[in-house]
């Protein structure tokens, strides 16, 4: 069998691996996917933002909307007093369908969004923050190629921390462990990106409290 080593969404979810410290088989990798409390800090830090926030709006399919993801960020708002909302994405995840979602987002007044991590959203990031511009919606990403495109903010992982992990796993493989054997990393080191133009735009002032946190600040 020859080893797999990949990076990708939560593999245990997706039925690829027993689990992530024993993932079995030939397969291991790493996972971006964020563990519950980084959707908590993504509510926050968009709430610190946006003053008055209380109405969200989560870009992300429907699967995941009535899955583990839809449920934690609707828990994680409700603690700080924010409805997250839908729509959904449904169906082809293509430009007409995201102008729908952000178009009844709008409608629904949400005063924010939170973009999913799914790979639909890094995909079409281009889509998504031309469309939260258009609407002039506040957005926090998973990814810091949304902010590097002009998107106001992210709490992103970090991505060379992956490439490390995975270059680590195929080092031990070659040396004779088996990949099953090999724990699947899951980040746990995140950034936080701001894009100081995009929130002058968006008539908004980051907190003195949030730009000493931030990692890399856009201007």
């Amino acid at each position: 069998m020859i080893p797999i080593v990949a990076i990708g969404g939560d593999p245990v979810t997706f039925g690829l691996a027993t689990s992530l410290a024993h993932p079995g088989g030939n397969f291991t990798g790493v996972t971006p996917d964020p563990t519950e409390e980084i959707w908590g800090k993504r509510m926050q830090y968009l709430k610190e933002t946006v003053p008055g926030l209380t109405r969200v709006g989560f870009l992300v399919p429907r699967r995941w909307w009535e899955g583990l993801e839809g449920t934690i960020a609707r828990r994680e708002g409700q603690q700080m007093g924010i409805s997250v909302v839908g729509p959904p994405l449904e169906g082809t995840l293509q430009e007409a369908e995201y102008r729908r979602v952000f178009a009844a987002m709008s409608q629904d007044h949400v005063n924010a969004v939170v973009v999913d991590n799914v790979q639909e959203n890094l995909t079409n990031r281009r889509i998504i923050v031309d469309l939260a511009e258009k609407f002039g919606l506040p957005t926090m990403y998973p990814w810091r190629d949304h902010v590097d495109l002009g998107g106001l903010m992210a709490y992103a992982p970090a991505v060379p921390d992956l490439w490390r992990h995975a270059a680590q796993q195929i080092d031990q493989i070659f040396k004779g462990a088996k990949p099953g054997d090999i724990p699947i990393y899951r980040a746990t080191r995140f950034e936080l990106i701001l894009n100081l133009k995009t929130a002058k735009t968006l008539g908004l002032t980051f907190p003195p409290s949030l730009l000493a946190l931030a990692d890399e600040i856009i201007e």
